[in-house]
């Protein structure tokens, strides 16, 4: 994992009363930044409901445009539906989530690495669908319930190495050393789309499926009283558009549109999701 950041910013949403682990992964870390040869600010901000939670997001976009790259984490409460807001009362789906980061992934030209100290936080990377823009380079976080202190320990671990080493890979196998069995989940926006793009060419874009397809072309064709087109026709126009519609998405989620370079961070070609 290329890990590239100048400023960590650990958003934390737990309920008054129950154990703050976001900000002991604060206090934790504050020290490390003095070590490094290049400046890194750790930053602690208490976001409590939603609309703390959008002014803070909105300022980390502003904080890229000062010259940042910011490296986000979440801690709060979750499950399979999304997260729980500290005021017990906001609740911030999946979905909302991904819209809320796409911004300022945006904003980092495809460089934001996010993670998510949540029970099924790993339900965030469902959202990352080859049809949107991207939300993160990267991002971490669990695939089941776990206790507060099992995800402290095991992001302690990360960001410790991240700042001692500056290498992703190694912060990431100091976690599966130090937490075996653990559940984190670790997932690179260029793996998922490859392994997304694969299963759906596998599943819908089959023989069986173009023509029926075709047929179902043909007969709202024939319902809306258009020229009716052969269903062979059809059918090979179905084929000669997927290589385009791959190419489509990929410049959109890459943000390859928006950042030409971009196309040599993450090459991508439509043979090679073909292939199984």
């Amino acid at each position: 994992m290329n890990a590239r950041f100048s400023k960590i910013f650990i958003a934390e949403s737990i309920p008054s009363g129950e154990d703050q682990t976001g900000r002991r992964l604060y206090q934790a870390l504050r020290p490390l930044p003095a070590a490094l040869t290049r400046p890194i600010q750790i930053v602690h901000v208490d976001v409590p409901t939603r609309v703390a939670f959008e002014a803070f997001l909105e300022d980390v976009v502003a904080d890229i445009s000062r010259g940042h790259t910011p490296l986000l984490h979440i801690e709060c409460h979750g499950n399979d539906d999304g997260i729980g807001l500290a005021n017990r009362r906001d609740f911030i789906a999946w979905h909302e989530l991904r819209d809320y980061l796409v911004p300022i992934n945006i904003a980092t030209r495809m460089n934001l690495i996010v993670s998510i100290a949540a029970c099924y936080g790993v339900f965030a990377i469902r959202e990352l669908v080859p049809s949107a823009r991207a939300p993160f380079l990267a991002a971490l976080s669990t695939d089941r319930a776990a206790y507060p202190d099992e995800l402290y320990q095991g992001f302690a671990a990360f960001y410790t190495t991240l700042l001692e080493t500056l290498d992703g890979d190694q912060a990431l196998s100091q976690v599966r050393h130090n937490t075996p069995g653990a559940p984190f989940f670790f997932i690179d926006a260029l793996g998922h789309f490859k392994l997304i793009y694969r299963n759906y060419l596998a599943r819908q874009c089959t023989p069986e499926q173009y023509r029926r397809r075709a047929q179902v072309i043909q007969d709202k064709q024939r319902e809306s009283g258009c020229p009716i087109t052969s269903v062979d026709d059809i059918y090979t126009r179905l084929v000669e558009d997927q290589k385009p519609a791959f190419e489509r998405l990929w410049r959109e989620h890459f943000l390859v549109d928006l950042c030409p370079r971009n196309a040599e961070r993450f090459p991508l070609s439509y043979a090679e999701v073909q292939s199984a």
